[in-house]
């Protein structure tokens, strides 16, 4: 069941891709260009990084949401491996100099009554205009992705799992 489900699905992907392109598609030289500006985190430097790698950053501009954030941008990265979590650093500038927070993680593996997993890992943190709040997707285990909310980026609220692959 899953198979045509794939197949119905990449096939939907592409048909909007191409209804979206059109004729107007960009050439190749077209797209901007992007090159290694320096390392903004050192993971042989910071507290917690039980693993020694830094997954799946995402920078969000702290200073739009937050009333009083700890700099105007936020990155929320992880470890992916066990045992992961969900980690937080700021800065006034998108190049740095990064701090970690302190509390490191600002999600962890075990969230009781909500779960007890192997891992949490990548973050993805999107502002929800609604609810004014920030919205945090991440995944623990690899099949599920769970989410929490946030009213000042640094204290999180579990919500709930919101895609389940695992059966």
């Amino acid at each position: 069941m899953k198979s045509p489900l794939k197949a119905l699905t990449v096939s939907v992907i592409l048909l909007l891709a191409g209804l979206v392109l059109g004729d107007d598609r960009m050439e190749a030289h077209e797209l901007p260009l992007f090159h290694f500006e320096k390392t903004l985190i050192e993971p042989s430097e910071m507290r917690y990084n039980p693993t020694g790698e830094v997954d799946f950053p995402t920078v969000i501009r702290a200073a739009d949401y937050f009333e009083n954030p700890l700099g105007t941008y936020y990155m929320y990265y992880g470890p992916h491996d066990a045992p992961g979590g969900i980690a937080l650093a700021y800065a006034d500038s998108v190049t740095g100099p990064w701090t970690e927070y302190a509390s490191n993680p600002v999600i962890s593996r075990n969230w009781q009554p909500h779960y007890n997993v192997s891992h949490v890992a990548s973050a993805h943190p999107i502002w929800n205009e609604e609810e004014g709040k920030l919205f945090l997707y991440f995944h623990g285990e690899n099949s599920v992705t769970r989410l929490a909310s946030s009213e000042d980026g640094i204290h999180f609220d579990y919500e709930q799992v919101v895609i389940d692959t695992s059966d």
